[in-house]
């Protein structure tokens, strides 16, 4: 037998191996991410909400309109898990609030993105990010507010309390 042929694919094994061992970590986060984020971490979703809100606003500016439908697609989604899994924080129930003030806002953005006018789009992606910062105000979060577009940052968002609040949040 050739040794340097079995070393060969014995490394190309592994090789493959690791790469499968990746992918399918990876697949198991992505998938797993409702299951496991919703009833116990609702910090990183909120987080992946506010990622995948700022790609769409990025796509929608670059006239990538599939990419802007389906980053805010996943928005969409984190958004309707929340109000089936009836999460709460310690100021109460979170799906009441998400299914009156952001839900509504997904179909005009929808059809925003299908538009050849970038403000257009712009606005309405905007209008979410907003209905996300209501929510915020109205659960005693107001320090975090989502900011569309800012230069450098993954995560759009801004821990300075607005100027109406009158005391910090819990």
């Amino acid at each position: 037998m050739n040794l340097s042929l079995k070393a060969s694919n014995l490394a190309s094994l592994m090789l493959a191996a690791a790469a499968l061992g990746l992918a399918g970590w990876s697949f198991v986060e992505q998938r797993g991410l409702r299951e496991r984020t919703l009833p116990y971490d609702i910090k990183r979703t909120m987080a992946w909400k506010q990622y995948y809100l700022n790609k769409s606003w990025h796509a929608a500016q670059a006239t990538d309109r599939e990419a802007a439908r389906w980053y805010l697609r996943q928005v969409e989604r984190l958004a309707e898990a929340i109000v089936e899994a009836d999460l709460r924080d310690s100021n109460g129930p979170l799906g009441p609030m998400v299914q009156g003030a952001l839900l509504p806002h997904f179909e005009p953005a929808y059809t925003a993105i299908e538009t050849a006018d970038v403000p257009q789009r712009s606005a309405a992606l905007v209008k979410v990010a907003e209905a996300c910062n209501a929510c915020h105000v109205g659960t005693r979060h107001e320090s975090i507010r989502i900011r569309l577009g800012a230069p450098g940052l993954p995560w759009p968002q801004s821990f300075d309390l607005p100027a109406s609040a009158s005391e910090p949040p819990r």
